[in-house]
């Protein structure tokens, strides 16, 4: 990530230094030190740590070409106060002048803080001399909240932009001063620290105009406020109802750490932003959970059952009773910042509010339009309908060099989160040329693996490769890329093979909502219940049923069934919701069609369909389709193709640990001509009428209903994945590449070789 990001930018930085160098090497010197460089949540300074490293090399390498007098008499000006102690070294001494121009930090723990300090003092420690005031650089707040550019708040009949410019302008020339003091000496160090609060009263004013604009809607009408008093506020003048009010505003900063970009780091955002970001920022959701409070104290605490699990949190609460009050507390912080989130200066972010969607669109605010960012996030934030906004601004708004996708297998990155991949982005904050191609590489599940990929060229996608929404594949090599694009060819899932259905998802029952449904109370009340199945209740083809719930059936149950607003989906847009709502209730009478939503594209398999017997209830994370038209056949060949090899192959290409519906209406179905069609229908509904269970289903679509042999349920899925890659075109080279992404026990070799043959004989 800091190759593939820092390196590049800061090289056409050093070329431009280079330039200036032959007219005037004095303003070069300082040019050099121009470059910034900010992790918006450093925790440790892990990443800012490698970046001064990389930035010394860089720089000493330029120096040996492009001699700076200016620079090097500050470097010596450093020497001669070390004492010229042998061990002072040039590199030492380019480490310790980048660090307090170039480095900057933000956490929002004042701990993470005294950490990501301590870390560069030591990485850019240099005997005899005291330590650099890093007080300019490493920040402690909240990134996201708050003010990340001026003009946000510039307002009319307010006051004027350069009122505000000119505030910034006069912090940012006493952060210059800061910069370029040695810090030599401890009497040094405190003139940088006086330095520090002088650019702080430049920017007073502007800070209580940051605070009012922020703190709606807790503190009510302070954006308002601002109409008419822009200059009294700055100036400090108001009376008392103002005080008031702006008190009351500055609490609300205090409490939630807001951080005022431009005032924070005035002497970068006077030049327009950051050169470069870079970081992993957090991925957790805005929401402290009880569980998670207090296995931080008893970490034991997750192995428990849930009565014992309640047992702990009593005792633990009667040990110390500040426990529950802290926890509170903390849920009250939290939740305020959600909601200052959803209100502020963010896009709305489907699905959960995970903190990775927020500083992906931070990002874009601290960027100089010329920057460049490196970061790593999870791989979800590139097929996530939450996050579409940050791809669609990320393809179409910036040049992307370069998207390496990592897996966390035997926890080899992370420690926790095995089954979770992650991205690493390098992208530039240029707009791309037409013919700009986006170079990806995946996924290296070993730290050797890693040094492989990272020094291999990366595959090229073609436009056809992204899913809606900019949906971004992993293909581990550039004939995966081009196979990728070839079964992209055909439609869209909802609108079905040749157009011969349309389908949308439907979730029943929520696991977490309704989970009152099914507790003993409930059921033991109940005069009717039902099994309900959630996605670990069945496979492909496979409706065992364990494990199973049993449920109230109550006339709350069935008003949820028969909702309203069934479904999400493309296809929606364009049916009527009565149409929609006859097609969900053309389900409840029937056997259904659903799918395991959690899911992982490592997994033996990842897409898992099966006919759900009629009668049974199902949760969110087993939804079913419901299909506009078409009947048992389609509903049978629907089945089959989403559990064909060829279409788990391509779905492996965009899940991370769920097939959610944004994935699932973005993933394309072949053509199948009359006799494949038939085939796949007939061998999908023989595969499924396993019991009387489905007797009708089996009457529908002709076939026998009862138990099947494994040498025959054998022969008739590898009829179904010949016949889907058959539709797609392909030939046995294809079939062998997608197997290298599935294990021998999930697809044994004596089934690849009937799948082969099958196919041999199909393509003639």
């Amino acid at each position: 990530m800091v190759e593939q990001a820092v390196v590049p930018a800061f090289e056409r930085h050093l070329e431009k230094v280079r330039t200036a160098a032959q007219t005037d090497p004095e303003r070069a010197a300082q040019q050099l030190l121009e470059f910034a460089v900010i992790d918006p949540a450093c925790g440790s300074a892990h990443f800012l740590v490698e970046v001064l490293n990389r930035l010394a090399d860089l720089t000493a390498r330029f120096l040996g070409t492009q001699p700076l007098p200016a620079l090097a008499e500050r470097m010596e000006t450093l020497r001669a106060a070390a004492g010229r102690d042998a061990r002072v070294r040039d590199m030492a001494l380019l480490r310790r002048l980048l660090l307090k121009h170039c480095i900057y930090g933000v956490d929002v723990s004042p701990m993470g803080v005294e950490i990501a300090t301590l870390s560069l003092w030591l990485g850019a420690f240099v005997p005899g001399l005291a330590l650099s005031y890093l007080g300019r650089n490493v920040r402690a707040g909240n990134s996201l909240l708050g003010i990340a550019g001026h003009e946000a708040v510039v307002t009319p009949n307010t006051f004027e932009a350069s009122e505000l410019r000119s505030a910034l302008r006069n912090a940012a020339e006493a952060a210059v001063q800061l910069a370029d003091n040695p810090d030599r000496t401890p009497e040094e160090y405190e003139a940088s620290f006086a330095s520090d609060r002088a650019a702080d009263v430049f920017t007073e004013g502007m800070r209580r105009l940051f605070d009012l604009w922020t703190a709606e809607p807790e503190v009510i009408g302070s954006r308002s406020f601002l109409q008419g008093r822009g200059k009294a506020i700055l100036d400090g003048d108001l009376d008392a109802s103002g005080e008031h009010r702006l008190a009351a505003a500055s609490d609300y900063a205090r409490r939630h750490r807001v951080l005022h970009w431009p005032l924070a780091f005035s002497r970068v955002f006077i030049r327009g932003g950051f050169d470069v970001v870079v970081g992993n920022p957090p991925w957790e959701e805005v929401r402290v959970q009880e569980l998670s409070f207090y296995a931080m104290v008893s970490p034991g605490i997750y192995c428990l059952d849930g009565t014992d699990r309640d047992s702990r949190v009593a005792e633990l609460d009667e040990q110390d009773p500040s426990l529950r009050r802290r926890l509170m507390e903390e849920q009250s912080r939290v939740e305020a910042q959600r909601r200052a989130l959803k209100r502020g200066d963010y896009a709305a972010t489907r699905g959960d509010s995970d903190l990775y969607k927020y500083f992906c669109q931070r990002y874009r605010a601290l960027l100089r339009p010329d920057g460049a960012l490196g970061v790593v996030l999870p791989r979800g934030a590139f097929t996530a309908k939450g996050s579409e906004g940050f791809r669609e601004w990320l393809y179409e708004g910036t040049s992307v060099q370069r998207i390496d996708t990592l897996l966390n297998r035997r926890l080899w990155m992370f420690d926790t989160h095995p089954q979770y991949s992650v991205a690493l982005v390098a992208t530039e904050n240029t707009t791309p040329a037409s013919d700009h191609a986006v170079e990806v590489a995946g996924a290296a599940d070993s730290n050797d693996a890693w040094k492989r990929q990272a020094t291999s060229e990366g595959v090229r996608l073609a436009a056809a490769s992204f899913g809606p929404g900019y949906q971004t594949p992993v293909t581990r090599s550039q004939e995966e890329a081009d196979l990728l694009e070839r079964v992209r060819r055909g439609r869209k899932f909802p609108y079905g093979s040749a157009g011969r259905w349309q389908c949308f998802p439907v979730a029943e029952l929520h696991e977490s909502a309704d989970k009152e449904l099914w507790s003993s109370e409930a059921v033991t009340s109940a005069e009717e219940t039902r099994k309900l199945w959630k996605g670990a209740s069945f496979g492909q083809y496979a409706p065992h049923g364990q494990p199973a719930l049993t449920c109230a059936f109550t006339e709350r149950v069935e008003r949820t069934q028969r909702k309203s607003s069934p479904g999400r989906g493309s296809v929606l847009g364009t049916v009527a919701n009565a149409k929609r709502l006859d097609a969900v209730r053309r389900e409840l009478v029937r056997t259904r069609l659903a799918f395991r939503q959690v899911t992982n594209r490592t997994n033996s398999r990842t897409v898992l369909s099966c006919l759900i017997p009629h009668g049974v209830l199902l949760t969110d994370k087993a939804p079913y389709l419901a299909f506009l038209y078409g009947g048992e056949q389609e509903r049978s060949a629907c089945m089959g193709i989403m559990n064909s090899l060829p279409f788990d192959w391509q779905a492996r290409r965009y899940v991370e640990t769920t097939l959610n519906y944004f994935i699932l209406e973005g993933l394309v179905v072949p053509s199948l001509d009359e006799d494949d069609y038939g085939a796949v229908a007939s061998a999908a509904a023989r595969l499924s009428a396993v019991d009387d269970r489905f007797a009708d289903f089996a009457e529908a679509t002709g076939v026998e209903c009862g138990p099947l042999g494994d040498d025959e349920r054998h022969r008739l899925r590898a009829e179904i994945d010949a016949r889907v890659a058959h539709a797609w075109e392909l030939d046995e080279g294809d079939l062998d590449l997608m197997f290298t992404d599935f294990t021998e026990s999930a697809v044994p070799p004596d089934y690849r070789d009937a799948v082969r043959y099958r196919l041999r004989t199909l393509n003639g």
